[in-house]
């Protein structure tokens, strides 16, 4: 992100302040380069981005907002037991999401036999904005795990 909505998120965070119009423009700045990169949004994903900071569930679960954990997911973590899963499976992830290709590779790499495709367009939405390459991947796993291809 640039420096100027790095600080604008850090010093609203360290004031605990996270619906100033500022913090959230910023906020809405990191939505854009990480979440979807399209422009216009899908009016579902605009609608669902709207509501989190009235969503109860989300903030019991994460916290205030995607930077600040302090839900009850705050100190999940099953990379341990990734080895467990023993089903065919595909791990997708854009070159800009915000869950980076790094952090899903964790998941590939302890997931025995799963495969990690990193859509070059996209970020955290690669369905959405990618779609034909979405959609052309998805068939080939599910051909592959169905012996078909």
């Amino acid at each position: 992100l640039p420096p100027d909505v790095r600080d604008t998120l850090r010093r609203f965070e360290a004031a605990g302040d996270f619906t100033h119009p500022a913090y959230l423009a910023a906020v809405d700045v990191f939505y854009h380069h990480f979440l979807c990169r399209l422009d216009p949004w899908p009016e579902e994903l605009a609608e669902s981005v709207g509501g989190l900071a009235d969503n109860q569930v989300y903030a019991t679960m994460n916290g205030p907002n995607e930077f600040i954990v302090t839900g009850n997911l705050k100190d999940w973590d099953r990379i341990d037991r990734l080895g467990e899963i023993r089903v065919p499976t595909l791990i997708t992830v854009g070159r800009y999401d915000e869950l980076t290709p790094a952090c899903a590779a964790t998941l590939r790499d302890g997931i025995a036999g799963s495969r990690m495709v990193v859509f070059e367009q996209s970020a955290h939405l690669s369905h959405q904005e990618e779609t034909d390459a979405y959609l052309d991947t998805l068939r080939g796993f599910l051909r592959r795990v169905e012996g078909r291809g």
